[in-house]
């Protein structure tokens, strides 16, 4: 069914300027493409063809390029590398020419919505961040309904006479001088206007949520194929964007900042504060209560081990430490230990060869010798007083200790 595209109504121009840093792309009919051209034939507008090769090569507008990539790739690579995926120098040349464009224009060969053109919202995406201040339009419909009621603008295989005669005229026009320039200008602020206030205006219908559904599974299925068409022609430039679309979405792990250290108060102007770990007094007084407090704990503890020991059959602390038959002496600076029997080594000095020797009389057991001592009988008497113990009361010392003193 063939529309005539020129009878579409347009709104009227208004003479305000629009602003030209309009975020996203937008739509726009093939009237307004129509008035675009018209205003500026050549080298302002960079028109970016999305279809096929072979389409491209059939019928295509003016000066078009065919950008024919997918949209993982326009989003993660340079301007340089897109331009490396057109196949002739003149499209080359017009890509370079970017940043000279006052608008850009894509077309395939039927868009009704913009996400159904995700490669042109990543372009201009990417040129937006080159800094350009121009706006991006989509050609809303079919190309071929364009093609077919603006035949004057396509190129191709067939071309019309009259497109010959535009294309001619083309090349054989003359530079232009400032007032027409200028005057463009004017036009081209007058258009840009009228089509952003139609697009502010809600004319479209939207669509149910199944067919939008199944719009966008196809949408989603025609990247996947141009992603396939792409690695067979390009396959360099296949592999050097996936590594860069690696690279763009990797994040480093997070890592924890250090806990900040708790709040400090200077003091006097200082930014540290003079600590004293051990303040007068503080450090005797924690020593002493510690050990009254270790103190308190003794006697429970003893008396718990004796307990222990009783009911084990084990002697006590002092018996186990003392020899047999010997008391315990509870002063132990002195550290003197005494028999606790009256059994002593009866020797007879007659017998023994000591009756007559000095060191032994000295001692005090001699025959006849000193007050108290007792003199050794032939029956083996050995002089004991009735009170047990030699010399009396005084405290003998050991036998061998009297011995070593009267040899020296």
């Amino acid at each position: 069914m063939t529309h005539n595209l020129q009878s579409l109504r347009q709104a009227k121009n208004s003479n305000a300027v629009a602003e030209p840093n309009q975020d996203g792309v937008k739509m726009m009919l093939p009237g307004h493409l129509n008035t675009l051209l018209e205003i500026y034939p050549s080298k302002s507008v960079l028109v970016v063809d999305l279809r096929s090769a072979t389409d491209f090569e059939r019928s295509h507008i003016h000066d078009a390029v065919n950008l024919r990539a997918p949209c993982s790739f326009v989003e993660n690579v340079s301007l340089e590398m897109i331009e490396d995926t057109f196949m002739d120098d003149q499209s080359r040349r017009s890509f370079s020419r970017w940043a000279q464009c006052q608008c850009v224009v894509f077309y395939d060969r039927v868009v009704e919505y913009e996400w159904e053109c995700p490669a042109a919202g990543a372009l201009h995406a990417k040129l937006r961040s080159k800094g350009w201040t121009g706006q991006s339009f989509i050609l809303k419909g079919h190309y071929r309904e364009f093609s077919a009621s603006f035949d004057r603008y396509i190129s191709g295989a067939k071309m019309s006479r009259e497109a010959k005669e535009h294309l001619d005229s083309l090349r054989a026009g003359s530079s232009l001088t400032e007032e027409e320039a200028n005057s463009r200008h004017r036009r081209y602020d007058n258009w840009l206007n009228t089509v952003l206030a139609e697009d502010r205006v809600p004319q479209r219908v939207e669509l149910i949520p199944a067919r939008k559904l199944e719009r966008r599974h196809a949408v989603e299925l025609h990247q996947r194929e141009l992603e396939s068409e792409f690695e067979t022609r390009f396959p360099a430039l296949y592999r050097k964007a996936l590594a860069m679309g690696k690279r763009r979405d990797y994040s480093p792990p997070p890592t924890r900042e250090p806990s900040p250290p708790p709040p400090f108060e200077s003091t006097e102007g200082r930014l540290f504060r003079d600590v004293d770990w051990d303040p007068a007094g503080e450090g005797e007084e924690c020593q002493r209560e510690a050990f009254d407090r270790k103190a308190a704990l003794v006697e429970p503890l003893v008396s718990g081990l004796e307990r222990i020991r009783a009911q084990h059959g084990f002697a006590s602390e002092s018996e186990a430490d003392l020899p047999a038959g010997y008391g315990y002496v509870s002063d132990k600076l002195d550290m003197d230990y005494y028999p606790a029997t009256d059994d002593f080594d009866e020797i007879d000095p007659k017998r023994e060869g000591l009756k007559n020797d000095p060191a032994f009389e000295r001692a005090g057991v001699g025959a006849g010798s000193g007050p108290g001592s007792g003199t050794a009988s032939d029956d083996g008497g050995s002089g004991k007083k009735a009170g047990g113990r030699i010399g009396g009361s005084k405290k003998p010392k050991p036998l061998w200790e009297r011995l070593r003193s009267g040899k020296s």
